[in-house]
């Protein structure tokens, strides 16, 4: 047995010689890599050179992702010590379980700071617990240092948080409020308001410029909202406090500065209210909610001519207790350029429509409308879409009639569309809603827009409906961007929709019997056209544009069997 043991001690003793054995030939490994990186140009760059490629290095992934810096910077031990030593590229913290914060917060030194605290999941064990709390804590010691601020977190959590954030914030440009349990909490009525932050005054965080609520609100007394320049608010909760048609206007008319308002709340009545805003600066409005809503509102607020809106609308359910009412306007009002008291009339002249049969993400399809106050030349580069009206998800079907109807249609003299989906509404119902529409600008036509009109132009032609023209009686112009024809030597594997050339000439012939006559009839790139047929046509339309020789279209497999034969 002693045999054994003082074999045993002398293997530990020889294991441990060669321990220390082997730390000394790391160490003179290490040495002669650093002479090596020493004489290698890549590794004797300057420092400013070395901080502009960790810089861009940087800022080519994610403000989360610290991964590809570190590797960069783990290359040499000069280079991590550069690295470590610039602030810039250590300003993004967010609440990862690793608990990075005292070490970000560390090297980012006094450069401006961004926090984003949006690990939706509640602490279960007692570790997890005193690791959010000790971030949450460190955030709040180094609270001078942040310039933005985003906290997405469960209604309680963030109760906690704004009621312990410290109330001087010199440097916090943004502040970005995410109630995570959604609007349906609880049945407190003031489950979703976060009165901490309503006393304190601006002078306190001098330079808050933006503010971002999801789910809850701050008053709109409060006086941070008087310097802002971008203001969002996503949050209708039934059970919210409920504000007066003061409350609302009262703070949009002290944020004079505002660039980019956001608002998807619910809106009180505005109808009696005897006051007008004019957000003067406003460079971005974008407006949800019911009709009504977004009539009253964009009925008291003014925006500049040149202020990009999008308006989206949806119809109240039959058992609510404002039913949509029939021609109401959802056409901001807009200050004119020449003057701040002269306003313009809102009305619309021109509008694209753009739908897809594409679904979203969330399952539906997707419909834009452009509008524009003048006429437009839809064959020519567009200006500016500064309107653009949407249906919100799970409101297409039941909402796109009445959100052409609020954009007045009988105003539209130019109408173009660029694809049409009868999911929202069918094709029949929407060009009855344009009686003075002369001007007809279609992308990619097919069979869902010839069809339509031309069986409503026979059937008038042949004594129905009373002899009256319903779709487009004020037609003198369409255009064409794309058009195909069908013809007998197409490939029966290419599945480009192609267009009737018949159908088109009886719905023009049509029209001229009708006395009703399309006095131009434009393609702008056509194929399958025959000289034969441009003459067909000619004899119908008051004129006739197209590109001037026949242009037949290729199959797009040039492989197919099928088209062997036809050239």
């Amino acid at each position: 047995m002693d045999q054994l043991e003082r074999r045993i001690a002398t293997v530990e003793s020889e294991a441990k010689d060669l321990e220390v054995a082997a730390n000394k030939k790391r160490i003179q490994a290490s040495i002669l890599r650093t002479q090596r990186n020493d004489l290698l140009p890549a590794f004797r760059l300057p420092n400013e050179v070395l901080q502009r490629i960790f810089h861009n290095v940087r800022i080519a992934c994610k403000p989360e992702d610290y991964v590809p810096i570190i590797r960069v910077a783990l290359v040499c031990r000069r280079w991590r010590d550069v690295a470590t030593n610039q602030p810039e590229l250590w300003t993004h913290i967010v609440d990862d379980p690793r608990d990075l914060t005292s070490i970000l917060f560390e090297r980012s030194k006094s450069a401006p700071v961004t926090v984003c605290l949006g690990n939706p999941h509640v602490p279960t064990t007692l570790r997890a617990w005193k690791a959010q709390e000790a971030t949450w804590q460190t955030v709040c010691a180094r609270i001078r240092s942040i310039e933005s601020l985003d906290i997405r977190k469960p209604l309680d959590t963030l109760d906690d948080y704004v009621r312990e954030l410290p109330r001087s914030a010199p440097k916090l440009r943004s502040l970005c409020l995410t109630n995570l349990s959604g609007s349906t909490y609880d049945t407190n009525q003031f489950s979703t308001n976060l009165p901490y932050l309503w006393g304190i005054p601006s002078k306190r965080m001098p330079q808050l410029r933006t503010i971002k609520l999801t789910n809850c609100h701050i008053g709109w007394d409060s006086p941070l909202l008087r310097n802002l320049t971008t203001f969002h608010i996503k949050h209708r909760d039934k059970h919210m406090r409920r504000f007066s048609a003061d409350d609302l206007l009262g703070a949009l008319d002290n944020m004079a500065q505002l660039v980019d308002l956001e608002i998807d709340t619910v809106i009180p009545n505005l109808l009696l209210a005897n006051r007008t805003v004019r957000l003067n600066r406003l460079q971005s409005l974008k407006l949800t909610g019911r009709f009504r809503e977004c009539h009253q509102f964009l009925q008291c607020v003014l925006i500049p001519e040149t202020a990009a809106a999008r308006i989206s609308c949806y119809e109240e359910r039959e058992d609510d207790d404002m039913p949509v009412a029939h021609h109401i306007s959802i056409i901001p009002r807009r200050i004119t350029e020449s003057t701040t008291t002269g306003l313009t009339r809102p009305r619309s002249r021109s509008l694209e429509i753009f739908s897809s049969p594409e679904e979203r993400e969330e399952g539906e399809p997707e419909a834009e409308f452009y509008a524009w106050p003048e006429r437009i030349d839809f064959s020519l580069p567009l200006p500016n879409r500064n309107l653009c009206y949407e249906v919100p998800q799970y409101y297409g079907q039941s909402g796109t009639g009445p959100l052409l109807d609020a954009m007045l249609p009988f105003n539209i003299v130019s109408l173009s569309f660029r694809d049409w989906c009868n999911d929202f509404i069918d094709i029949y119902e929407a060009l009855r809603m344009f009686p003075v529409v002369d001007d007809l600008f279609v992308r990619e036509p097919g069979t869902w827009i010839i069809n339509p009109i031309g069986d409503h132009t026979a059937e008038v032609a042949d004594g129905f409906n009373d002899g009256i023209l319903e779709l487009l009686p004020k037609l003198k112009s369409i255009s064409f961007e794309r058009i195909a024809f069908e013809s007998p030597s197409a490939c029966p594997h290419d599945k480009r929709e192609q267009v009737r050339f018949d159908h088109l000439l009886a719905f023009v012939k049509g029209r001229e019997k009708l006395g009703a006559k399309i006095e131009t009839l434009k393609f702008v790139e056509c194929w399958n056209l025959s000289v034969e047929q441009v003459r067909q046509l000619e004899t119908v339309v008051g004129k006739l544009v197209w590109p001037g020789t026949e242009r037949w279209m290729e199959c797009e497999r040039p492989s197919c069997e099928s088209c062997k034969g036809c050239a």
